[in-house]
């Protein structure tokens, strides 16, 4: 169903000859509550400092489009056009608050309120990079309309996905550093589904985003019911 969805979108897109403005979001079903009770705290996601304008590995994604040709290949890519100016960093920290409150660890879970919190989580986004080749079976599908479409549905392409999450901290009410947290980094290189249209490369990176998260999630946990346990 996810890639009859995104093989439709794609051609609805071409079809009405518009751009899309793509969000970081992904699906929370396969993430599962971890605790009978929540730990009696509320945290707060602060908005991560945006760092991948400085990575030069990321520039691609703010000087192309979606479907650049470079070194001779054409390539599908996240391009930084397609999201909304200003808010990847934004919508990633609430990715992050999303899927930590989905874990019902916490009683709350908020994002830049730091004022009802016991904890707060910050961070450094380094890096959000999807990059695969361009798909000739699912551009040539597209040229037959719908039943083409379908019919290339399930092309992929060789890509990597990187997602890098760095200075993660867990900070206390009273501004103190409680936990350095290890740097979190999602790396996938192989097939990634394909579309006609370059548009798949976003969900993929979005779903690379969710398996970095859950990581994330993990260490936050660990971190805040060491610090609430009774010294012994």
């Amino acid at each position: 169903m996810t890639r009859l969805c995104t093989c439709l979108f794609a051609l609805a897109l071409a079809s009405a000859g518009c751009a899309s403005t793509q969000s970081i979001k992904y699906n929370l079903d396969q993430v599962s509550a971890v605790r009978a009770a929540p730990l009696a705290a509320t945290l707060d996601v602060e908005v991560l400092a945006d760092q991948r304008s400085g990575v030069p590995e990321n520039g691609v994604l703010f000087v192309n489009d979606r479907d650049p040709t470079l070194d001779g290949k054409k390539l599908c890519i996240n391009a930084e056009k397609h999201y909304e100016a200003g808010a990847v960093a934004r919508q990633v920290s609430e990715a992050i608050r999303a899927h930590l409150e989905k874990r019902g660890s916490f009683e709350r879970v908020v994002l830049g309120n730091a004022t009802e919190a016991k904890y707060q989580l910050t961070g450094t986004l380094r890096r959000l990079y999807g990059s695969q080749e361009q798909s000739k079976s699912a551009k040539t599908g597209s040229y037959f309309g719908l039943i083409g479409a379908l019919a290339t549905a399930g092309a992929k392409t060789p890509g990597t996905i990187r997602i890098e999450l760095v200075e993660l901290a867990l900070v206390g009410k009273n501004g103190s550093v409680v936990a350095k947290l290890p740097d979190v980094t999602e790396t996938f290189q192989g097939e990634l589904q394909a579309d006609a249209y370059c548009w798949a490369i976003y969900s993929t990176v979005n779903e690379g985003l969710r398996r970095a998260v859950e990581r994330l999630a993990e260490q936050v946990e660990r971190e805040v019911e060491r610090t609430a346990m009774p010294a012994g």
